[in-house]
């Protein structure tokens, strides 16, 4: 489903660059801002899951688009609870991660990690890149450990954004 939303416009501010089930991690992608922006930029009709003007700005800095991040770690799972696990095993560090694909959070995470919806219009401001539902934030540090795609979210949010 991640895959379908991709290819379509659901989601234009992610290039994958690689997949693989048989490393640590998941796969690779890069943030990608470029022209035409009106494909990044929020609409609350036409590009719900856009940026801000401004946000698309920062990523320009006066200069000429496309901006292409450096490689960043993809990683994905049915649900967030199994990514907490791995976390808490060692299998994985949260600081290499990205940006994180679910189907649901579950409710393990909330023992030590907060999310934040940018599905709510009043967090649009945090959202860094086309396509991003949540973030997620340590609660014993405060710091912002890692972008959240929660497609069971993502889909009723597109069926019914109020």
């Amino acid at each position: 489903m991640f895959f379908q939303l991709k290819n379509g416009s659901s989601l234009s501010g992610i290039r994958i660059m690689s997949t693989n089930e048989r490393f640590t991690y998941d796969g690779l992608y890069r943030i990608v801002i470029n022209e035409p922006t009106k494909h990044h930029i929020y609409h609350q009709e036409n590009n719900p899951l856009g940026i801000l003007e401004e946000t698309v700005s920062e990523y320009s800095d006066g200069k000429k688009l496309p901006f292409i991040s450096s490689p960043q770690v993809l990683e994905y799972k049915y649900s967030l609870d199994a990514l907490i696990e791995d976390l808490g095993s060692g299998v994985k560090n949260s600081n290499d991660i990205g940006l994180v694909v679910v189907w649901e959070t579950g409710d393990v995470w909330t023992q030590h990690y907060k999310i934040t919806s940018l599905l709510d219009r009043n967090n649009l401001d945090l959202r860094q890149y086309h396509g991003v539902t949540h973030t997620i934030t340590n609660l014993n540090t405060g710091q912002l450990e890692m972008a959240l795609i929660v497609l069971e979210e993502l889909i009723q949010y597109l069926n019914a954004p109020e």
